[in-house]
């Protein structure tokens, strides 16, 4: 798996097309304490597929905040508004489509109602034939 960090932040969204109506197809959280880690596999569009659409595969690492809702009315499984990242104060944020504008800081981004905030993110991606 390869880091995400700020600094290649811009190209990977560019690549996958921020996410926009991607499928979350698998979410984990395993561990405990700080060994707390969330597994995110989400169905992408993808730049640099042969087919167009890539499994990409998310582990943030060292959680302290992790939040998927579960309701009759409400499905985060498909991203309408995309994957919001976010480094801010030393943490990592995913916001998984219950906002429609990106939040602005690590605070407003644990407001959603399906989301994760870890210290490190890593990702691999693998074609969809």
């Amino acid at each position: 798996m390869e880091a995400l960090t700020l600094g290649n932040l811009a190209p990977w969204l560019e690549r996958f097309s921020s996410f926009n109506d991607a499928v979350v197809r698998g979410w984990s959280v395993v561990g405990s304490g700080p060994d707390k880690a969330v597994f995110v596999d989400i169905e992408s569009k993808d730049t640099h597929s042969n087919s167009g659409w890539s499994m990409v595969n998310l582990k943030l690492g060292n959680v302290t905040t992790a939040i998927w809702s579960f309701d009759d009315r409400l499905y985060f499984d498909v991203l309408s508004n995309g994957l919001h990242v976010l480094f801010d104060d030393g943490c990592c944020g995913l916001e998984f489509g219950d906002f429609v504008d990106a939040p602005s800081s690590i605070g407003e981004l644990r407001k959603s109602r399906c989301c994760a905030v870890g210290a490190n993110l890593e990702w691999a991606a693998v074609s969809i034939n």
